[in-house]
């Protein structure tokens, strides 16, 4: 117990930041109701918990590289949750727009969540959660390579943009220990701005 709990100089015993990270999740895992079968599938918010320290690196390291495919896609480009067509990146390489928008998004969230639910959770918390979901965005230029109809390129975007929104709030709930609704209206806050910028981007 020495790890979770320490006693300050007023002989009063306190929790350290790993307990009281135990103390949120087993709040949160016994305030929800249990996921049904499809959520568990949807969004699966046991394998967020095992992202952290190593594991977490090895999946920073894969989206930095994995973000370098967006250069086969030249006429898309990500803002944030969203892939916008027929728009090419200028000022900033397009391979460095998936890490920019990884982290301004868990910063968002990470805000988001202080402001609006008044619980402290550290950025790099939701930055090392939120990787999967930002991979799984990476994905696309390879299958718009490989598909040639502009109809099946148009339902494949949306079918990994839905994906990788489930994924992310998969990983909102884990990181700030909310439960998945809480996480899903962040999730579309998230969107909504992301939808903002690249309808701005869009008539420019």
């Amino acid at each position: 117990m020495g790890d979770l709990i320490y006693q300050d100089e007023k002989k009063q015993y306190r929790l350290t930041e790993k307990g009281r990270r135990a103390y949120e999740f087993l709040v949160t895992m016994f305030t929800e109701p249990h996921d049904e079968r499809i959520h568990k599938i949807l969004t699966p918010r046991w394998i967020f918990e095992y992202i952290e320290d190593r594991t977490a690196l090895i999946f920073i390291i894969v989206l930095v590289i994995s973000s370098s495919l967006w250069i086969l896609a030249e006429d898309y480009i990500p803002v944030l949750l969203v892939i916008l067509p027929g728009y090419r990146a200028h000022i900033i390489p397009v391979a460095l727009l998936p890490v920019i928008n990884w982290l301004a998004s868990s910063l968002i969230l990470s805000r988001a969540v202080r402001t609006l639910f008044g619980r402290n959770v550290r950025f790099a918390d939701v930055a090392e959660k939120t990787t999967l979901s930002f991979i799984l965005l990476n994905v696309y230029p390879v299958l718009h390579i490989i598909l040639s109809s502009p109809i099946v390129r148009l339902a494949i975007v949306m079918v990994v943009q839905f994906f990788s929104l489930l994924l992310l709030v998969s990983s909102v709930s884990v990181a700030a220990r909310v439960s998945l609704r809480t996480a899903g209206l962040l999730v579309i806050l998230l969107h909504y701005i992301s939808v903002l910028i690249a309808l701005t981007l869009a008539h420019m």
